[in-house]
């Protein structure tokens, strides 16, 4: 496996009852970009700069959303698939 360099902001928008609720209902979403996340978490974006930039949180819960930075992304191939005329791995 290979890791990637970049950033990834996973945000879980968790609702009124926090993390001890069902989390199969909560909305589940990430993204590459702080701008974006400003907008998808109702957060301002210079809050969040400051949080992952100068404080250099990894987790952030802020009212009803946790945020998670993922630095290391590792990369590798699916299983499975098509190769010649016969399929190998588990396909569904």
């Amino acid at each position: 496996m290979k890791s990637k360099d970049g950033v990834i902001y996973v945000l879980v928008c968790m609702g009124p009852e926090g993390l001890g609720g069902d989390m199969g209902e909560y909305l589940i979403t990430s993204c590459t970009n702080l701008y974006v996340l400003s907008k998808l978490s109702g957060i301002k974006y210079d809050r969040l700069a400051y949080l992952f930039s100068r404080l250099k949180k990894v987790v952030v819960i802020e009212g009803d959303n946790m945020i998670i930075k993922v630095k290391s992304i590792y990369v590798g191939r699916q299983e499975g698939g098509k190769r010649g005329k016969d399929y190998s791995g588990f396909n569904r």
